[in-house]
């Protein structure tokens, strides 16, 4: 995930005629390699860091917004994302879809508040509600 929205470049260095079936499911994920694909090829930026988790922000060509939420932590932790941590106006309304679960969340205003699993991370795609 973090080299999707660092726009890292994607590149397989394993057997792909004896890939895991775990493998397979994540560099296919067609969501989360479409925040690398993005037309503006603009890298996230860091936005949070408190040593244990790390917020990530990248502007995306249609003007939705990719978030990455990393949890460095030996535990799950629960966390508040903040729209004006994220370069959002307070107050506006966005979609949220969790793009490793392909499943929207519904409409949030001011913040999100997921819930990281240890060593692991969440992945948004944020489109404004007009």
């Amino acid at each position: 995930t973090l080299w999707c929205v660092l726009d890292a470049p994607l590149i397989l260095g394993n057997d792909l005629r004896n890939m895991p079936e775990g493998v397979l499911k994540i560099i296919t994920n067609k969501e989360v390699i479409a925040l690398n694909q993005d037309l503006l090829c603009r890298q996230a930026e860091k936005v949070v860091d408190t040593g244990d988790t790390e917020i990530f922000a990248k502007t995306l060509a249609n003007g939705d917004v990719g978030v990455c939420v990393l949890n460095r932590a030996a535990t799950t932790q629960g966390l508040a994302v903040k729209w004006d941590k994220l370069g959002l106006k307070k107050g506006a309304a966005w979609h949220v879809r969790d793009l490793w679960e392909h499943k929207d969340l519904g409409t949030f205003t001011d913040q999100l508040n997921p819930t990281v699993p240890s060593h692991d991370v969440v992945t948004y795609r944020l489109s404004h509600v007009k």
